[in-house]
Order: C-alpha cells, then sequence, then structure tokens
C-alpha cells in the first residue's frame, strides 16, 4: 500500500530502516500480485484441451498473417 511504502521511505531515509520487516512485506505483496497467475497456470495445467484451443486458433491468425505478408512481399517484388 501507498501508507506502508511512505513508511518504509521515510525509515529508510532516517535510516530507521528494518530489513527483516520489509523483507516479509515486500514479500506478501510480491506473493499477491503472482497469485493471479498461478491460478491461470492451474486453470491451464488443468485443462489441457483449453491450451491446445488456444493453441490451434493461434497458429490460424499467425498463418493468415504470415500469408497476407508473403502475397504483399511477391506482389512488391513481382513475383506475382
Amino acid at each position: 500500500s501507498e501508507e506502508t511504502y511512505k513508511k518504509f521511505e521515510q525509515d529508510y531515509r532516517e535510516k530507521n530502516i528494518k530489513y527483516s520487516e520489509l523483507k516479509n512485506v515486500l514479500s506478501e505483496e510480491i506473493y499477491k500480485e503472482l497469485k493471479p497467475f498461478q491460478e491461470k497456470r492451474k486453470e491451464f495445467e488443468n485443462n489441457p484441451s483449453l491450451v491446445d484451443s488456444i493453441i490451434e486458433e493461434s497458429s490460424a491468425k499467425c498463418r493468415g498473417l504470415a500469408e497476407e505478408t508473403m502475397r504483399e512481399v511477391k506482389g512488391k517484388m513481382g513475383l506475382i
């Protein structure tokens, strides 16, 4: 939180910072930030068919973009 940040900033400037306290707060905040990513990973891990469908859709989209780019390149080179 902003309040916690300001407290640690003040403690640092006054040379009163307690790194053990800072580490605990920081590790809790990192855990909170990573939690959604961990949950999403678990969702993918438990649903391989979802992962396969995402890969399939993405591959098709990329293939379409690549074909369009190649048509443009060949057209500019006078090959088509």
